[in-house]
């Protein structure tokens, strides 16, 4: 914020130092990563089958299926149309090396969409406790288990081939636009300051930095059909020139591809804090063969990692 509010000859405004390339990176990052830090609720909401949550206790880790072998078809290319109509609407106010960003993000915006270049890999979560919308769809018809997780303040594992990043999931083309205009805008007015100048080094930085933050925007957007999911999703997008271990599994006629994240680094064992039996469940062991996953696991009663296990409220 300046400390004057006396105003500034234009011709002295345009003399001023010029920002360098690594100080324009400083301020790519932050937009970028405004553009997809998000604030993870207490606890996080996982419906599964049982040999799903099984597994997932046994193994201590969780598939995040590849995008494109998800049950939503327009997953990832929700927000294309709002993207590129903002990025037009941004680029009749830019000028300088901001505009002609614009204008080799827009040209190139097909060709370099996240989805044809980096792996993209999801892990569902949701923000809705014992819901019976999610126990139809994910949780074997409602007989199945809610694993509830608990949102600790510590590192993620690291994962040499894979960059995660956890995302709130957005329905509503306002709010994609607002968002976008915000952090798209960022970059281009960095861009279009007059101590910014126009050279091909400048204006490729700029296109990375939009290209990041349309990325984030596409992996984030869902149609509003999906809305009662409150879905909150970790993201995994492979790491350039790194191997990742893609595992794959029939569905139908259909090949899944996945890969395995672990949630929390050895030996420390995933956070529950519950675990709920779906609705639809009559089996009277239930919570037994809950009790005895855990023990299998390591889990032991009052360590701060070990669930109360209890039956969905809602009616069989």
């Amino acid at each position: 914020m300046p400390l004057s509010k006396r105003r500034v000859p234009k011709k002295r405004r345009r003399s001023g130092k010029r920002l360098t390339g690594l100080e324009l990176e400083s301020l790519f990052d932050g937009a970028v990563n405004k553009s997809y830090r998000t604030r993870a609720p207490k606890f996080l909401y996982h419906y599964t089958t049982w040999l799903g949550g099984a597994g997932i206790i046994r193994t201590q880790k969780i598939w995040a299926t590849a995008h494109d072998c998800t049950n939503d078809k327009a997953e990832v290319i929700s927000a294309d149309r709002v993207i590129l109509e903002v990025a037009d609407e941004l680029r009749a106010v830019s000028r300088g090396a901001g505009r002609r960003a614009l204008d080799v993000f827009i040209r190139d915006y097909q060709a370099s969409h996240v989805a044809r270049k980096v792996p993209i890999y999801i892990a569902s979560f949701s923000a809705s406790r014992d819901d019976d919308h999610q126990w139809h769809r994910y949780g074997e018809e409602r007989r199945g288990l809610c694993l509830a997780l608990r949102v600790l303040d510590e590192q993620a594992p690291d994962n040499p081939a894979l960059g995660c990043a956890m995302l709130h999931v957005q329905y509503s083309e306002d709010e994609w636009k607002d968002d976008l205009r915000e952090n798209l805008g960022l970059i281009s007015k960095s861009l279009s300051r007059p101590e910014v100048p126009r050279t091909a080094s400048n204006v490729r930085l700029g296109v990375g930095a939009l290209n990041r933050v349309a990325a984030f925007a596409s992996i984030s957007a869902k149609q509003l059909d999906w809305s009662p999911e409150q879905e909150i999703r970790q993201v995994a997008l492979g790491k350039f020139g790194k191997t990742v271990d893609v595992k794959h599994r029939p569905r139908g006629t259909e090949d899944v591809r996945y890969v395995e994240l672990l949630l929390r680094q050895p030996p420390a064992l995933i956070a529950f804090s519950e675990i709920i039996i779906g609705p639809g469940c009559t089996d009277p062991n239930a919570e037994n063969k809950v009790a005895e996953l855990l023990k299998e696991a390591g889990y032991v009663a009052g360590m701060v990692e070990f669930p109360m296990v209890s039956r969905s409220i809602l009616t069989s």
